[in-house]
Order: C-alpha cells, then structure tokens, then sequence
C-alpha cells in the first residue's frame, strides 16, 4: 500500500472517531431535557430534529467544499477545531440556557456536516488519484 494513501485512512479514521466523541455529549444532553427540564418526548425529539436539519443541506455543504474559500483539508481542520471549542464551552460553563445550548448544538451539528461532505469528496479524489475509481 502506497505509505501516503496510509496515512489518509489513519487520518480518516482518526476523524471518524472524533466525530463520534461529538456525539456523546447529546445523549447526556437529552437526558437533561427529560429529567431536569421535564421536557416531553415529543419536545426532544423536535429539538433533536432541528439540531441536525444541516445534514439536510449535505448537497450545498458538498457545493460549498468544491468550489468555495478554503480545501477540503482546511473545512476538516477548521470544523473539527470549531466543534472542538463548542464542546469545551458547553462542558465548561455552569449554568447555559436552553435557546443558546441548542444553537450551540446546531453548530456542531453543521460542522459535523462539512467534515463529513470534506471527508467524503477527500476520499474520492484520493481514491481518483490512486486508480481506485473503477
């Protein structure tokens, strides 16, 4: 295996996973909603659908990577640094209210998109490049 296209797929996987840590703190956060604010199943289930709607835009998100501003690295680096910085917020601050947590969320859900359509097109330019297109 080319050591380069190595080196790829760790990065992938290494970025696959992060994605996965981002998603553990919405668990805990549902929670929250449920038995400390009493909100109904239907309330979190509607947050929970708004939180994602970016991942309805993934197209746009994948137009925008193409052939707008930065790479596809610089869009991987830069939203997993911003998601990153959400976290330690959100994990940092004591007392956060309900509008702003959920727009908080919104972002790391919308950086998660464009990492993930970053990834994606990442992938098969790398797979175009290494003859693995067929």
């Amino acid at each position: 295996m080319n050591k380069n296209l190595f080196w790829f797929y760790v990065m992938n996987a290494i970025i696959f996973a992060c994605r996965g840590f981002e998603d553990l703190p919405s668990q805990n956060i549902f929670y929250y909603f449920k038995e400390t604010l009493k909100y109904n199943q239907q309330t979190i289930m509607f947050i929970g659908s708004f939180i994602s709607l970016a991942w309805v835009a993934k197209i746009l998100i994948g137009y925008i990577t193409d052939n707008l501003w930065f790479t596809k690295k610089q869009y991987i680096i830069g939203s997993i640094t911003f998601s990153a910085l959400i976290a330690l917020f959100i994990g940092i601050t004591n007392n956060i209210c309900v509008p702003l947590l959920i727009g908080l969320m919104m972002l790391a859900s919308t950086n998660s998109a464009f990492a993930n359509v970053s990834i994606d097109g990442q992938m098969v330019e790398t797979g175009k490049k290494n003859g693995h297109d067929k």
